[in-house]
């Protein structure tokens, strides 16, 4: 009876063959399996072909000869670089360094793909351009650097630049997920959406009980109303409104302006219904427009 052709054993899933006890090695069979790794390897790489994942930090050195040198060094436990070219992954724990940048001239750092970079991770090249190329599969965008400065800047986060997460990592990383930047043709947002200032605080633009500055905004109502300047005793404009937002007060004319309105000061109603009632040091019987932003 002729032996079947094939391996013993075979993985779970993918149904990779594996060698078995007395099973001789097959072309045939060998390049099947490499063919199943390598098209699992694509599908999980497919749509990320080029990005970064985590990068060092970069440092700027005059060389003293009128060119500048970038390196970037990994910091504690952290590599230099890590992340994806032309598909394979990149890691390298030395640092990487571009030369000769020159002065008056601006310059766009990239890794590009070298055909040893499937088997280690650091065997890729360096590139200056001094035009900015959006990252390709092969070629890796990493920074730009204004020489015509003094000192040079480093620009860390340049347009064009892609940046990705570990997919274990992403899952409960709530900073910046998706890169410092991002583009998004349609956002839903179903609960809050706040604004944090590094010096005046939170300021809560929109949330579900409707009370957030974007709601406000979303439920204002606008109105014209003219009327006639009472000087320091103020005129009453009439209004039907639960809350007045903000009161915006312009002297109205068809020919010349007189500029006799001065400085303008405006009562808010404390109460629904209340009136409006606006004050100017100028003169009495000047035309007025009112534009008033309600609920």
């Amino acid at each position: 009876m002729p032996k079947k052709k094939g391996y013993k054993n075979e993985t779970q899933f993918y149904k990779i063959p594996v060698v078995g006890e007395d099973d001789v090695l097959s072309e045939e069979i060998e390049v099947r399996k490499w063919n199943i790794v390598e098209n699992q390897l694509m599908a999980a790489n497919m749509g990320l072909s080029c990005c970064v994942f985590e990068e060092g930090e970069y440092r700027l050195i005059d060389n003293v000869n009128g060119t500048y040198s970038v390196m970037i060094v990994g910091t504690g436990q952290h590599p230099s670089l890590v992340g994806i070219l032309n598909g394979g992954y990149v890691h390298s724990k030395k640092p990487i360094v571009w030369q000769g940048l020159k002065k008056n001239v601006e310059y766009h750092l990239y890794i590009t793909y070298t055909q040893n970079l499937y088997e280690k991770g650091d065997s890729f090249s360096t590139a200056m351009k001094r035009t900015r190329v959006d990252s390709t599969s092969t070629s890796l965008y990493l920074a730009r650097v204004d020489c015509r400065q003094t000192p040079p800047i480093v620009d860390l986060k340049p347009d064009g630049k892609i940046y990705s997460h570990n997919i274990a990592v992403h899952a409960n990383d709530d900073t910046n997920a998706h890169g410092v930047k991002m583009y998004q043709d349609e956002l839903v947002i179903l609960k809050r959406l706040t604004f944090d200032h590094d010096t005046k605080g939170t300021v809560v633009l929109y949330n579900e009980e409707g009370t957030g500055e974007l709601n406000n905004a979303l439920k204002a109502k606008k109105v014209v109303k003219d009327a006639i300047s009472g000087g320091v005793d103020g005129v009453l404009v009439p209004m039907q409104a639960t809350k007045v937002h903000s009161v915006q007060v312009e002297e109205s004319v068809s020919g010349k302006p007189t500029f006799d309105l001065g400085n303008t000061v405006v009562q808010y109603p404390k109460e629904k219904d209340q009136p409006i009632i606006i004050y100017n040091d100028g003169s009495e019987g000047v035309p007025i427009r009112v534009f008033v932003l309600y609920e």
